[in-house]
């Protein structure tokens, strides 16, 4: 059967990664998921993020609003790009996420932020936050 992709960054993100395996004839699963991770990371923060930060602004106005102390963890922060807005707020600032590749780009643009590479319900941080956040797609 033909399958017709509607989504322009569905496209995008098989065309990215079809090239970065031109050429390639055959590889294992293991190697193929590893390959795809680390280079759906880039791709992702490149182009997947506008999302993030359509709810960061909503984050941070609702925050204003109940006036909430500055602090935010991000479950499943992927490439960092919510907690990027806040940390240049002056916020404090945390990031958990499996993934070592989308934590590899956050590292790059987040400053202050640490980040725990784990499984989000099995973390455990030693504070509180004014907030906790998991946005978009990351509990299905």
């Amino acid at each position: 059967s033909t399958y017709k992709i509607t989504s322009p960054y569905v496209f995008s993100a098989y065309t990215y990664i079809k090239k970065k395996f031109e050429g390639i004839k055959r590889i294992s699963e293991y190697e193929s998921k590893t390959n795809y991770n680390r280079n759906f990371a880039p791709f992702y923060n490149y182009a997947l993020t506008n999302q993030a930060r359509e709810y960061g602004k909503f984050i941070m106005e609702y925050a204003q609003r109940k006036n909430i102390e500055h602090s935010i963890v991000d479950f499943m922060c992927g490439t960092g790009t919510l907690l990027k807005r806040f940390e240049n707020e002056g916020w404090i600032t945390t990031g958990v996420d499996l993934s070592s590749n989308m934590l590899e780009v956050a590292k790059q643009q987040l400053r202050h932020t640490p980040l725990f590479q784990e499984d989000v319900s099995l973390v455990k941080l030693n504070r509180r936050f004014g907030l906790a956040v998991s946005t978009a797609d990351a509990v299905n």
